[in-house]
């Protein structure tokens, strides 16, 4: 099964160096960057790593999007320039793509911090995808993509765009939560201060569960 994997960057000199690697330990497939606009380097970066880059304007649906449309893989793995893939990723999306009723999935949480905050940040996340069946950014998202054609990609307008498009991906088959890890940047919470960040995923879980939060202005 053919994969395309699909990096949107904004400002990630320090990171994309370190996911396109981890990727390139085995897979030789497909890879685009869709850059939305960055001002330290990425982009020439990411040419100098390989990648087929595009530019694209700024917005994680947006540029997803934008990489969606370009790519040629029969699945779509949608990937965050601060996330890191472990040995046998490829592998894992293959085996769950083997069934003929899955349509996508994600991959367990994992942060690169040791701190004990992070272990718990981990578990929460992890038991809240498995309790909703959605797979943020940071988990990493794969999709067969006639199936993401079909339900119109990421919205755009949305604030939660990765969990809107898994709500509406579970209504057009199975959703598998693989327990193969992707090791992703714990910066965010470290910037916004964990617990800060922790109640903004409990915001993102009720905006999922109940309703639509309004757009960004």
């Amino acid at each position: 099964m053919i994969v395309s994997v699909v990096i949107p960057t904004f400002n990630e000199v320090e990171n994309i160096e370190g996911c396109v690697k981890s990727l390139r330990a085995e897979f030789r497939g497909e890879l685009l960057v869709v850059d939305g606009g960055s001002t330290d380097g990425t982009a020439d970066r990411a040419m100098q790593l390989g990648a087929r880059l595009y530019s694209g304007k700024k917005g994680l649906a947006a540029q997803c999007n934008e990489g969606a449309e370009e790519a040629m893989g029969e699945v779509l793995f949608f990937l965050s320039a601060d996330s890191r893939v472990r040995p046998g990723w490829l592998r894992a999306i293959n085996e769950a793509m083997e069934s003929p009723n899955v349509v996508g999935g994600g991959f367990r949480l994992q942060l690169d911090d040791p701190h004990w905050n992070y272990r718990l940040v981990e578990f929460g996340g992890n038991f809240r995808s498995r309790y909703l069946g959605v797979a943020l950014s940071d988990q990493g998202l794969f999709v067969r993509r006639r199936i993401f054609e079909r339900l119109g990609g990421f919205s755009e307008s949305s604030l939660i765009p990765h969990a809107l498009f898994c709500r509406r991906l579970k209504e057009a088959g199975e959703f598998v939560l693989l327990n193969h890890g992707i090791l992703s940047s714990a910066r965010k919470w470290k910037n916004e201060g964990v617990w800060s960040t922790v109640a903004d995923h409990a915001l993102t879980y009720l905006s999922y569960r109940y309703r639509e939060l309004p757009p960004h202005a």
